[in-house]
């Protein structure tokens, strides 16, 4: 981008078309008595269509604006009211991944990378309050699931990515770009861990810097 030259702004809304996945109501007493007799866990949360808590990244021209401050390369990952929180976020390459119990639950955490050359690793946790970090999970872009192993609800992913590449929808569905307009064509894509992947081709014209774009996923 030359000096003085106005980045493009990308806002990209996320929706589902079609019926989302339904809460699950997990029978939980022979899991974790300290659940409760019943659990409600909602796989896919959204605000009328729009999907909250995509991840979104682009493809394409070099962002020129941080879309979100990610400094801190210790992301969290806690076991807390028998839920693993967050259930997304975003981590920069090289990010040391720790693990947090704060239940009274007897539990391992399964540490599952997308790429293959890094091993499953399972972690057993005994006590309340105890942090474990992880080493070499959060080298590579891509994305590293966490499951606890009794639970089968609790789940949290962590999507390794650049500065700048990724965000994550709010409650509106929206996620916001700033790039570089050289190469014009940009690729977005949308990803949530029950809906799958979505993708959107976008030209960036000269003569326009603003764009209001939709993913949507089907089902």
């Amino acid at each position: 981008m030359r000096a003085g030259e106005a980045p493009y702004v990308v806002t990209v809304r996320v929706v589902l078309e079609g019926q989302a996945p339904a809460d699950t109501t997990v029978q939980v007493r022979s899991f974790a008595p300290a659940c409760g007799a019943t659990f409600v866990d909602t796989a896919v949360a959204r605000n009328g269509s729009a999907i909250i808590d995509a991840i979104v990244w682009i493809e394409g021209p070099t962002p020129v604006v941080k879309t979100i401050a990610r400094d801190d390369k210790r992301p969290i990952v806690a076991l807390e009211g028998c839920r693993l929180r967050p259930r997304v976020q975003i981590a920069a390459p090289g990010s040391s991944l720790q693990l947090v119990m704060r239940d009274s639950l007897p539990e391992s955490l399964v540490v599952v990378p997308s790429w293959r050359d890094v091993s499953v690793d399972t972690i057993a946790f005994t006590l309340p309050g105890q942090l474990v970090p992880t080493r070499g999970m959060a080298d590579s872009v891509g994305v590293v699931a966490v499951y606890a192993a009794s639970l089968p609800w609790a789940r949290s992913f962590v999507a390794i990515a650049p500065s700048a590449l990724a965000a994550i929808t709010d409650r509106d569905g929206r996620a916001q770009f700033s790039l570089d307009g050289a190469g014009k064509k940009t690729i977005v894509r949308a990803w949530h861990p029950s809906l799958g992947i979505a993708t959107l081709k976008l030209d960036l014209s000269p003569a326009r810097k603003n764009y209001d774009v939709t993913i949507t996923f089907r089902r």
